[in-house]
C-alpha cells in the first residue's frame, strides 16, 4: 500500500511541476504578445518630418525618442519630456508614421 501512496505523490508532484510549467508558458506567450503589438517607430530622419533641435521652434508636436506617444507642442505633458529625448514633427501625419499614438491628455 506505501508504494501506491508514494506513486500517487509523485503523480501529484507532476501535475503541479506540469501546471507551473504552464503558467510560466502563459506568461511569456502575453508578455510576447504585449511587446509584439507595441508600435515600431520608423526610421527617424527629417524625410519624416522630424525637424533638428535646431528648428524646433517651427515644429507643432513633439515626441520623446524613449516613448510611444505624440504631443501637440504647447502640451504640458510635452514640457516633461528631457531635452535631450525631445523629437519634432511639422505634421501629425509624420509622428504617426514614425510609429507614434496620440497622447490623450492634450
Amino acid at each position: 500500500m506505501h508504494g501506491r501512496h508514494e506513486q500517487h505523490h509523485r503523480f501529484e508532484d507532476f501535475i503541479l511541476t506540469l501546471l507551473a510549467a504552464a503558467a510560466v508558458f502563459v506568461l511569456v506567450l502575453a508578455l510576447f504578445v504585449l511587446f509584439a503589438q507595441r508600435p515600431k517607430k520608423a526610421v527617424l530622419s527629417i524625410e519624416a518630418g522630424i525637424t533638428p533641435q535646431a528648428e524646433q521652434g517651427t515644429a507643432r508636436f513633439t515626441a520623446s525618442r524613449n516613448g510611444i506617444r505624440y504631443y501637440p507642442k504647447d502640451c504640458a505633458s510635452a514640457t516633461r519630456i528631457k531635452e535631450a529625448n525631445r523629437i519634432y514633427f511639422q505634421r501629425e501625419a509624420d509622428a504617426i508614421a514614425a510609429g507614434y499614438t496620440r497622447a490623450k491628455v492634450c
